[in-house]
């Protein structure tokens, strides 16, 4: 009796000592960071580890019902602030959090490089004006002394490099599911010209290519109602060059959706690509069965994946390539299968959420 008294106490124990992250974030449904949510979920059940998202944030239903949600008066040892393009903590949830938390137990995920000095790359910009910038400065300092950003360059003064995102596991061939030659999955933020210039490159071979299809928002000449300039699209050009347009797809779905393609062209957003910062398709487009391709202007691929990507990078003129990589599809998927091996051994989310925890000292 005596023993199993100590087992209890010890198991008791034991579970108490395994600490309790709450990640605090505006996670949607069709949007990058709830899948890397999810991910981070999974790999806390994994350990035994007790992760939760906020509630002190609207979630969508779908986010719910993936993730434990936490409610108001849950207490974490650990607070993970994720932040995109929007403050979303109103006066009365910043001040909970900041009671419920220590500071020496609070980070800041700032994913779009809000914590930089304005940078622009053409029309795309992280901020504004030097108000804004300041405005996203003294937020972040007020919730943690420990500010991290995905950015493979040397990291600006007061941020630490942490890649955030992370390769899922790999799902199984899709055989027969397979419903176009190319598809690209993502919403349009200033992401329109690199379309553009991916449609009209395969103009000259379009006629020899299945079906070509993007699955997002803001494709459909529907813009975003405060960001018209980063939402702007033309669907009557893309139905010229053959490009169908398709739903936003839920976060979970990712990876499968775009394994629905035999090649899946990776676009990110200019001032990212200045920021030289990774996005969550960098490393989910490896987990599908397909081939990622890379417009030749993205300037930092080789620092994430090494030389082993070059010839999944397109040249500026894309098509005899892009005719060649489907032609010689296993050839391409084989090289593919090899570098997302290596990110699910150097990447995966169980690795990430060690990463993180370290940054809590």
């Amino acid at each position: 009796m005596i023993g199993r008294q100590l087992v209890a106490r010890l198991s008791s124990r034991l579970r108490r000592a395994a600490p309790r992250i709450l990640f605090v974030g505006h996670f949607q449904r069709d949007g990058g960071s709830s899948n890397a949510l999810l991910g981070y979920a999974r790999a806390a059940g994994r350990r035994g580890i007790d992760l939760r998202v906020s509630s002190l944030v609207p979630l969508h239903p779908e986010v719910e019902r993936a993730v434990p949600v936490a409610d108001p008066e849950w207490r974490a040892d650990y607070l993970v602030f994720v932040f995109e393009d929007w403050q979303y903590l109103s006066p009365p949830a910043l001040e909970q959090l900041q009671r419920s938390t220590p500071r020496s137990r609070r980070l800041v995920i700032d994913q779009d490089g809000k914590y930089s000095p304005p940078t622009s790359a053409g029309a795309d910009s992280n901020h504004r004006s030097d108000d804004e910038w300041r405005s996203w400065k003294g937020l972040f300092e007020r919730l943690s002394d420990v500010i991290l950003q995905p950015t493979l360059a040397a990291p600006q003064p007061g941020v630490e490099s942490f890649l955030y995102f992370a390769a899922p596991p790999r799902i199984a061939s899709c055989g027969t599911n397979r419903s176009f030659d190319v598809v690209y999955v993502g919403n349009n933020w200033y992401r329109w010209q690199d379309l553009v210039w991916f449609g009209q490159g395969i103009a000259p071979i379009r006629d020899r290519l299945g079906r070509i299809a993007v699955c997002g928002k803001w494709w459909d000449d529907e813009t975003e109602r405060d960001h018209p300039e980063q939402t702007w699209s033309d669907p009557r050009l893309l139905k010229r060059l053959g490009i169908e347009l398709l739903p936003a797809v839920a976060f979970g779905d990712v990876v499968e959706t775009m394994s629905r393609g035999r090649l899946n062209p990776q676009f990110v957003r200019p001032v990212l690509n200045e920021l030289a910062l990774v996005t969550p398709r960098m490393f989910e487009a490896f987990a599908a069965d397909t081939v990622p391709v890379f417009p030749p202007h993205l300037r930092h691929v080789d620092r994430l994946y090494g030389q082993a990507i070059e010839p999944l990078v397109l040249p500026e003129r894309p098509a005899a390539a892009v005719l060649q990589m489907l032609e010689r599809h296993s050839e391409y998927a084989a090289l593919a299968k090899e570098i997302a091996g290596k990110l699910e051994r150097e990447h995966s989310y169980d690795a990430r959420l060690s990463q993180l925890l370290g940054f809590f000292g």
